[in-house]
């Protein structure tokens, strides 16, 4: 069987939890007797039509969609017409009787032109689609209304929504090579993680805030317009989806709300690192919490950062936060900055925690980072809106799950029960070890070609 992966980029201008699970799963097919190649969007260049580059990465063979539709990121860009070019037909067909996949796995419709989904359809290439997040639902990816707009699904509260406007032009360096070696370039790294320079990157960082275009600055009915019509040509793109791929049943609710008479499966998703890795835990006096996600509001930060002050500021001094992202708050306490783990530091990070948070306010897909904790045998204080729930529901006692949306204490009781009583960490790290939770990788990967197998059939 030949599989077409289609993500929005690669290393190191691409990142995150959905390049990390497209790079494994290719990388376990590819071991398992599949034959696997990898499709992404590439340059823009100013007046010249699409055009698709066959190289290689990482042993793959990569195909590079020259001029695709821009990448947005989820951000609400200048020129919002970019985001409706539909692509050459033509090129795609011809591109796809080349390439021959037997199935398709969109990962993405960011940089994906509408037609490439004609072309397999007119071919009867089946495409399948992993919703990693939102995007084409909600253009901002989280479906989590903020800026005080109403969530409408006709896109008419998008651009309240969405906030400061991101020029198209900044956004098209992205896609350039360029790009990819400042990324690369160590000077640069040094510069994204230097606790030297952080005070002044916040600084100028909130200067480029306060000065950004609000929604309100922009002819509010061409908004209005423009993103009504963006959500209806992705409503358009994915109704030519053969099947869906659904990583939580959340997911699965959220997509069948939003799209009419769509088919498709709840498989949890995994990666490469994770295993079985449980073991049994001892708790020191100083309890040790963990955050291992950024700082958007819709992962919880600023919520669970709110909590912790009132924790300590109630006279619970005994505890530390190992957050992995760039420190903002200096000088507090209990607050233990890390760079970003990796996978080759995953081991370690785990063994210095007693407990990992994950205090998500939108729907979040999945919530990967749950899974690896008890992968190695740690409890969770999670959001009821992360995904990962269902692994927690099927195997009782392995965490608290907290309903930060309706009860403002909730995170803060649970905190305070942990630290208060050990012996709940202790128990919770003896339910783990006891649960039957799948975690071979191998076995994910068989899952999803059984999925490919069935819909070819």
């Amino acid at each position: 069987m030949r599989v077409m992966h289609y993500l929005f980029g690669l290393p190191p201008i691409r990142g995150g939890g959905l390049v990390k699970y497209v790079l494994d799963l290719a990388e376990g097919q590819k071991n398992q007797g599949l034959d696997v190649c990898l499709l992404v969007p590439s340059e823009i260049r100013k007046g010249k039509e699409t055009s698709i580059r066959k190289r290689s990465y990482s042993g793959f063979t990569c195909y590079h969609v020259i001029n695709p539709v821009l990448v947005s990121c989820g951000k609400r860009i200048s020129d919002m017409s970019v985001l409706f070019e539909c692509g050459d037909l033509e090129i795609y067909i011809k591109f796809l009787k080349t390439a021959s996949p037997d199935v398709i796995h969109i990962h993405s419709l960011m940089g994906l032109h509408l037609a490439f989904l004609q072309a397999a359809k007119q071919l009867r290439i089946p495409l399948i689609y992993t919703t990693h997040d939102y995007y084409g639902i909600c253009l901002k990816c989280s479906n989590f209304a903020e800026n005080g707009a109403e969530c409408r699904k006709d896109g008419s509260m998008c651009g309240m929504c969405m906030g400061g406007i991101t020029k198209t032009s900044g956004l098209q360096r992205q896609h350039m090579e360029y790009y990819a070696w400042l990324k690369r370039n160590f000077v640069v790294k040094w510069l994204e993680y230097s606790k030297k320079i952080l005070k002044l990157k916040w600084w100028l960082r909130g200067k480029r805030k306060k000065f950004s275009i609000s929604a309100s600055d922009k002819n509010p009915q061409f908004d209005t317009d423009s993103f009504k019509r963006l959500k209806s040509h992705y409503k358009e793109m994915f109704s030519y989806i053969t099947f869906f791929h659904f990583n939580s049943s959340q997911t699965e609710t959220v997509y069948k709300m939003s799209l009419e008479n769509i088919e498709g499966k709840v498989i949890h998703i995994s990666n490469h690192s994770v295993a079985d890795n449980r073991k049994i835990h001892s708790y020191g006096k100083t309890l040790k919490l963990a955050y291992l996600s950024n700082r958007q509001t819709i992962k919880g930060y600023e919520v669970l950062m709110d909590n912790l002050d009132r924790l300590y500021n109630d006279g619970f001094h005994d505890f530390e936060c190992h957050i992995y992202c760039n420190e903002d708050r200096f000088g507090v306490p209990y607050l233990r900055p890390h760079k970003p783990y990796t996978e080759k530091s995953i081991k370690k990070v785990f063994e210095n925690m007693d407990v990992l948070i994950v205090p998500s306010l939108w729907k979040e897909t999945f919530g990967m980072v749950a899974l690896e904790a008890i992968s190695y045998g740690v409890p969770v204080i999670m959001s009821e809106n992360v995904g990962a729930k269902d692994i927690f529901d099927s195997n009782k006692g392995m965490g608290i799950k907290v309903d930060i949306e309706n009860d403002k204490n909730a995170l803060y009781d649970a905190i305070k029960k942990v630290y208060e009583n050990r012996q709940l960490l202790i128990q919770m790290n003896k339910n783990i070890m006891e649960a039957k939770i799948e975690l071979c990788y191998d076995r994910h990967i068989k899952e999803i070609t059984e999925l490919y197998e069935s819909v070819l059939d």
